[in-house]
């Protein structure tokens, strides 16, 4: 039986949820990846697609807008973004609008959509729902974080984009009209860390971001994150008890597989696919194929799920192989830990392949919270990290101030 294309596809996610918090502050944990913004807040939890498109200052929409809706809308310049799936399945085919460097640069940081996709992500976190209602005089603190190889270099850009004063207005498939926010987040307030030390977090704190009984072993045990998400492949490891070495690798990641995907689709259908435009592709499964000539015109469509099992698992064994070359077969280590939306679709490919070391005990990231998706596991981290820190601080001031 092939897979089933759509597990490849970003997920899209808003789901109200009473998170652990601390009185007078709003923490928002946010992992904005190359392919998907995830978050968590004291009332929800959220994913959506890193895609938003500028329809100009006064577009025209028809129907009822659907649940997956994002509209975002700049209140200086009255422009209006769509953000997430909806602004995905607005990209042809053939759209070549869209550069590689844009969506997937390291300089992203400095472009309009990556900036109304981070705010997009802060308001996802800060809407009234079910579970709770975001206090204005409550100060936003955000936890994000980086490919560990990047943390030292990126951390002042990505901190740029969180610490200004925001004034936009979002509306989404939940809300009936617009809802403006106009919040002013300090530089202190904004805090970075590697990415796998998400789910270094996430597999050692409870929900109630307290440590759990045995999590000690984790901190001083020989572990290793395998960490695969849709740009970057992170490895990071710890060896008695320190932080040994941080790896990022652009090459084995989902958007690898997707590129080998094209690859595979042009060699034997003869279609030109540019990755950006698969994720439309994933959801049907399915690629158009046309055929022109003097006076006649037909097309048809082929499914792609062969094509996509063939790249993701040449991929998967690549990122194997650079895991065993890296850490001389993994010998000395005790712990694997898998985490990231690609590891999630190779999960038990990994689980057979590593099990045959026969010292190893393998964790998926969300070990801890099985019914959250494994796009979660740093983001969860980042979140219940973020509120232990704040509490302990809260206890720090309370004491100097008595």
């Amino acid at each position: 039986m092939s897979i089933r294309t759509q597990d490849f596809r970003t997920k899209t996610v808003y789901q109200p949820t009473r998170n652990i918090s601390v009185d007078g502050k709003w923490p928002i944990g946010l992992d904005i990846g190359y392919s998907g913004v995830k978050g968590f807040s004291p009332n929800a939890i959220f994913a959506f697609p890193s895609f938003a498109k500028n329809l100009g200052k006064n577009p025209t929409f028809y129907g009822e807008p659907d649940e997956d809706e994002i509209l975002y809308r700049d209140d200086e310049t009255k422009e209006i973004w769509r953000v997430g799936r909806n602004a995905e399945k607005m990209i042809s085919e053939r759209d070549t609008s869209n550069s590689q460097l844009e969506l997937y640069g390291r300089d992203r940081y400095y472009t309009q959509m990556y900036t109304v996709i981070a705010r997009a992500g802060i308001a996802l976190g800060c809407l009234n729902n079910e579970c709770g209602d975001y206090i204005a005089d409550n100060e936003i603190v955000i936890q994000t974080g980086l490919p560990p190889a990047y943390k030292e270099a990126d951390t002042g850009a990505i901190t740029d984009v969180f610490a200004d004063n925001h004034k936009f207005s979002i509306k989404t498939g939940r809300t009936r009209g617009y809802v403006s926010f106009n919040l002013n987040i300090e530089r202190k307030n904004v805090r970075v860390m590697s990415q796998p030390e998400g789910t270094l977090m996430s597999i050692a704190l409870d929900n109630n971001a307290k440590s759990l009984k045995g999590a000690n072993r984790y901190f001083t045990s020989n572990i290793i994150f395998f960490d695969a998400g849709f740009g970057t492949f992170d490895l990071f490891d710890i060896t008695s008890g320190t932080v040994h070495s941080k790896e990022s690798f652009s090459d084995f990641g989902m958007r690898a597989v997707l590129e080998e995907c094209c690859k595979k689709i042009y060699e034997e259908k003869g279609v030109v696919v540019r990755p950006q435009v698969m994720q439309n592709i994933l959801e049907r499964g399915e690629i158009t194929i046309q055929k022109r000539g003097r006076g006649t015109f037909a097309s048809h469509t082929e499914p792609i799920a062969d094509a996509l099992e063939a790249a993701s698992n040449e991929v998967c064994k690549r990122a194997v192989n650079k895991v065993i070359d890296t850490y001389a077969g993994l010998i000395d280590y005790k712990y694997l830990v898998l985490t990231g939306g690609t590891a999630a679709a190779w999960l038990d490919e990994l689980k057979e392949t590593f099990s045959q070391v026969q010292h190893l005990t393998i964790i998926p990231g969300n070990i801890n919270c099985p019914d959250l998706d494994m796009i979660f596991c740093n983001v969860r981290g980042y979140y219940l990290y973020v509120v232990s820190a704040l509490d302990r601080e809260a206890k720090v001031h309370k004491q100097v101030h008595h």
